[in-house]
């Protein structure tokens, strides 16, 4: 009788091992499939950033959003209030900018510099007053994208302090097409043709501090 109830126990302990087996080896195997279902997102998020990153045009890095917030309240003493980039669709595009010196004092600037890009800034040096705003154009030998961002740089003085430098923390994303800006309360230059701009601060019966139509 007693070596029946040894056997009896030996199975049950037999029986509950290969249980305890099982289901470590389910455990196991689930464990290896969420591995393996992890690195297949992640290879797919490096693939889909890597394309990204080829196509610069359709990917600036921030939006627009982020851009504008940052350029038109984060940079010191240089901010940009609004911009806008338009191309001759063949070689060229033009990138126009509402710039607000910050300082109490007057600021001039005397370089602009765009990361990645032959470009050339017209109407430098130009000196703004203490919360004044003027508009600064730079030439860009190459054709903007929909929507593009560039790495920008100023070279610019204030009273009794020459020789300085002011570099973006983040890029300035736009929109290409029109040259004209909204609400830039500054003279921004003709519209791109058939097109009729309206800015803050002007009168205008189409005013609605956007490129129109005409006619």
């Amino acid at each position: 009788m007693a070596r029946y109830t040894n056997l009896k126990a030996q199975g049950a302990i037999e029986r509950n091992s290969l249980r305890s087996s099982a289901a470590g080896t389910c455990r196991g195997q689930g464990a290896t499939e969420y591995l393996v279902l992890l690195g297949a997102v992640l290879l797919i998020g490096v693939i889909v950033v890597a394309l990204l990153g080829f196509f610069p045009g359709t990917a600036p890095g921030i939006s627009i959003t982020e851009s504008q917030s940052y350029w038109r309240t984060v940079a010191r003493p240089i901010q940009i209030t609004d911009a806008s980039a338009s191309t001759d669709g063949s070689t060229s595009t033009t990138l126009t900018m509402a710039v607000q010196n910050t300082r109490t004092d007057f600021l001039t600037i005397n370089s602009v510099t765009v990361d990645g890009s032959n470009s050339t800034p017209s109407g430098l040096p130009v000196t703004i007053k203490p919360g004044g705003t003027t508009r600064i154009t730079v030439s860009i030998a190459s054709v903007c994208p929909a929507y593009t961002s560039y790495g920008m740089h100023f070279g610019y003085a204030t009273s009794g302090v020459g020789n300085q430098t002011q570099t973006g923390e983040k890029p300035l994303v736009v929109q290409c097409g029109s040259a004209c800006l909204n609400n830039a309360g500054v003279d921004v230059g003709p519209c791109a043709s058939g097109y009729s701009c309206c800015c803050s601060g002007y009168s205008n019966a189409k005013c609605l501090n956007v490129c129109i139509e005409c006619g």
